[in-house]
Parts: C-alpha cells; sequence; structure tokens
C-alpha cells in the first residue's frame, strides 16, 4: 500500500472504485422525518434534515460549475423552499417521491442563479406558480442535474451508513470492511496494510457486512 493511504482515506483502492452496494437497494422516501418538517416548530428535524442534505446539495451545486460561495447559498436558498413548502409536498405525494422533489428545488435555485448571471429576466408567472418550490424549470448549464444528483445521493447514502456503522463495530473491524469492500483492495493487500489474516478479512466482509446493509436500509428508509 502507499505510503500515508489508509483504509478511511478518500482515495481509492487499488481498483479506483466506488462501493456498489449502495445503488443495489432502492431507495424510499423518510416517511417520519417528513412528517416531523411539516411540523415546523420541530427544530430539531430541520437541523437533522440540514446535517443530512447539505453537503448532497452543495456538492451538485459545485458540479454545476458553481463557486464555494455561490453553491453555500444554494444550499441555503433551498432549505428556504423546501421549508416554505414541506406542507404543499405532503399534500402532493403522488406527484413523486421526496428525493425528486428535493432535485426539483435544487435544480431551480442552480437555473435561477444562471439567469441572473446572464442578466436574462425570470419567467413572469402568477406569485403562487412563482413561489412554488414544486415548479418545473430547465435544467442549467454545466452537467445532467439528475446525473449528479444520482450520483451524489448514492455517495451521500454511504457515508452516513459508514458514519453510523463506525459506532458498532471495533475500529479494526472497520478498517478491514472499509479497505475490502468499500475501496476494494484486495485481500492480500488489506492484509499487508493491517497486519490481518485472510481469514479476518472474510470475516469482517460477512459479519461488519450485514450491519453495514442494516443502516443503509435503515438509512434509506429514512431519507
Amino acid at each position: 500500500m502507499s505510503e500515508g493511504k489508509s483504509p478511511e482515506s478518500g482515495q481509492a483502492g487499488p481498483s479506483g472504485q466506488r462501493s456498489k452496494l449502495a445503488r443495489e437497494t432502492p431507495t424510499p422516501t423518510r416517511s417520519s422525518l417528513l412528517a416531523r418538517l411539516k411540523a415546523k416548530e420541530d427544530q430539531g428535524s430541520w437541523e437533522e434534515f440540514f446535517e443530512i442534505y447539505s453537503e448532497l446539495i452543495y456538492n451538485v451545486a459545485r458540479r454545476a460549475g458553481l463557486s464555494d460561495a455561490d453553491a453555500k447559498d444554494i444550499v441555503q436558498e433551498t432549505t428556504l423552499k423546501v421549508y416554505q413548502g414541506i406542507g404543499r409536498f405532503e399534500k402532493r405525494r403522488e406527484r413523486g417521491s421526496f428525493k425528486a422533489w428535493l432535485c426539483t428545488v435544487t435544480r431551480s435555485r442552480i437555473s435561477n442563479f444562471y439567469k441572473k448571471q446572464n442578466r436574462e429576466p425570470l419567467r413572469q408567472e402568477p406569485r403562487h406558480a412563482e413561489d412554488d418550490p414544486l415548479e418545473q424549470v430547465a435544467d442549467p448549464k454545466g452537467p445532467e442535474i439528475e446525473t449528479v444528483w444520482e450520483e451524489e445521493w448514492q455517495s451521500t447514502l454511504v457515508e452516513g451508513a459508514l458514519a453510523r456503522l463506525k459506532e458498532r463495530v471495533s475500529p479494526l473491524q472497520f478498517q478491514i470492511f472499509h479497505a475490502y469492500v468499500i475501496r476494494e483492495w484486495e485481500v492480500a493487500e488489506v492484509m499487508r496494510a493491517l497486519e490481518v489474516s485472510r481469514a479476518q478479512v472474510y470475516l469482517a466482509k460477512h459479519r461488519v457486512g450485514v450491519m453495514f446493509r442494516e443502516e443503509l436500509a435503515e438509512l434509506q428508509e429514512e431519507l
């Protein structure tokens, strides 16, 4: 293993691939959080929303070409729009999942940013439609937003599940699992780096893997 690299680092292992576990499980809506968000006096739920989604929205905005400061503004604006529209979303759930709706709101904020930068007038619509965060808008310049959103969504799920997993297993077990399953290192590479046996690698893959899938499934139900 290269000097200075650890199984928990942000660098890819020898295979250079991201784990596919998150993409193998469907992502339902987090009904419990949505219900709590609707009760706007529940400050803790909004703090939880921001903790979960702020990095997701920020990363999408950055990949759409915005600067650090502008991407942070998009996070704030999107959170405000969600706050204003969460009640209407609850009544219009048949239109799609919360995941899809949040993507639409984020895309709308990014699209408006580019319109302002190009000094183009915004669409003139009745006030009730203009203020509706469920509005559909054209994709902004840059990468296809839906594709970028899906990639960042999966990353958010994996990182969240790993954070929870880290609290349930020993540091060594976590390192073995992270290196072998998430970073997809070869068994021999994991054995050399962490000074463990082949049996320990396979055991961690199985036991910790079960817990990881539990955390991932639970997180997906919550989001």
